[in-house]
């Protein structure tokens, strides 16, 4: 089966006509059904809007409302939604950002229940869906109504999408599975995806990356010193890593020789260092006994500042992790590469490159190891990098999110001519 995360996304990935065919309509234009009513009546113990609505889904979506509110915050997301007058999409879409992880498998059954049986009565547009933006609701309405109704109203498409909802972008197996187990709404959520992508594909970008769209320049340094708290993680006791040293070295300075003094991690992993000013740009070097030295760049900071938990290990594990991708070359560097979304989170089928490339091999994590096959960051860590980089030149780091093109703005990082020892560069999507 085709890889529906890298055929599905928007922009240059859907060049190809095969590309949004292979996957359901979530993962095409992050969409959730919902309803969009005028009005507050409880019934079933979910809000409906107005007399109609709320008679219909009592006769006749009465079981799926009443599951829905026993869920963890399903009734929540339906009542905000429920809230909006009908043909509201931006009401809608900011219960969305609200509440969206709440649409599962329970809210699906609701809202397909609504659209299928209530949709006239409860003043449902297009089956009702919600979207990232009101902008990508509108042109979706627009060019796919009948599909988004058709899907809408189908248990299996709507068990699809909500399925679809806790996958990863990148995550080829979880989308299977969800196909697998909803076979007969496969084609009405690829035929809604396909439409979607050929006429909303620069309307509909979730949420988790509208920073990228517009990027935002980088706060001005305000007020006092600033505090950078690394958080270390032994990568394979799985435990805090204790007892390091973190020091903060200047950007020319690559053997950090003029390094400010060191801070040691705590029991926890963590250690707070301060570099004496309202604004950072250099890296940190952590070291201790037993593990190999990394050097890790984080975006230019004008506010505190909390690390993703960095991983150490000792000389022959990364070197084994290296020599797991390829063979490693000697006095070449290795690179680690955390990224992280819009909203700080961990950013899945992210892809990178790097400037110069040279003979570097790049890779992805892939259920917690390193993998040469994976094509871009999974869920999980969010985590990739290149074997073999040029040591002691700076290497600029690019990142193209895989669905719908946006990139984020470069970072510059070193490494040093040992393959023993590791660079770590840390992207967020909003400036720091």
């Amino acid at each position: 089966m085709t890889s529906r995360a890298k055929l599905a996304a928007f922009g240059t990935v859907v060049a190809a006509a095969v590309g949004a065919q292979a996957a359901g309509c979530r993962q095409v234009v992050g969409i959730e059904a919902s309803p969009q009513f005028e009005g507050q009546t409880v019934s079933c113990g979910v809000t409906f809007a107005g007399d109609g609505c709320d008679a219909c889904m009592k006769s006749s979506c009465c079981d799926e409302a009443d599951t829905c509110a026993g869920a963890a915050h399903c009734g929540d997301f339906a009542g905000c939604v429920g809230a909006c007058a009908g043909g509201d999409l931006a009401c809608a879409s900011a219960c969305r950002a609200r509440f969206g992880a709440s649409y599962g498998a329970e809210a699906a059954a609701l809202e397909g229940c609504k659209a299928a049986r209530c949709g006239a009565a409860c003043g449902a547009t297009c089956g009702g869906f919600v979207y990232p933006t009101a902008d990508c609701g509108s042109c979706t309405n627009a060019h796919c109504c009948d599909l988004a109704t058709a899907c809408a109203g189908g248990a299996e498409c709507s068990a699809l999408v909500a399925c679809e909802h806790a996958c990863g972008v990148a995550d080829d197996v979880c989308l299977q599975r969800c196909e697998l187990a909803h076979p007969t709404g496969v084609a009405a959520a690829r035929a809604l995806g396909q439409c979607a992508a050929d006429n909303c594909a620069a309307s509909c970008i979730h949420p988790r990356w509208a920073c990228l769209q517009h990027p935002a320049a980088p706060p001005a340094p305000v007020g006092g010193a600033i505090g950078i708290t690394y958080r270390v993680s032994d990568y394979a006791a799985g435990k805090p890593g204790a007892g390091l040293q973190v020091r903060l070295c200047a950007i020319p300075d690559l053997g950090c020789v003029s390094g400010l003094p060191g801070v040691l991690t705590a029991s926890d992993g963590s250690a707070l260092v301060r570099p004496f000013d309202n604004h950072y740009e250099g890296f940190a070097e952590i070291s201790g006994a037993g593990y190999a030295t990394q050097l890790v760049y984080l975006p230019r900071l004008t506010k505190s500042f909390v690390t993703p938990v960095l991983g150490v290990a000792t000389p022959d594990l990364f070197a084994m992790t290296a020599g797991n991708v390829v063979n490693p070359i000697e006095g070449a560097g290795n690179l680690f590469v955390y990224v992280r979304d819009c909203f700080g989170a961990p950013a899945d089928g992210v892809k990178f490159s790097i400037e110069p490339a040279g003979a570097s091999t790049p890779f992805y994590f892939a259920d917690n190891l390193p993998s040469a096959n994976a094509k871009a960051t999974d869920k999980l860590l969010a985590v990739g990098g290149f074997i073999n980089v040029i040591a002691s030149t700076a290497i600029t780091i690019h990142a193209t999110v895989a669905e719908n093109g946006l990139t984020y703005p470069p970072v510059i990082a070193q490494a040093r001519p040992d393959t023993k020892g590791w660079a770590t560069a840390v992207l967020y999507a909003v400036p720091q």
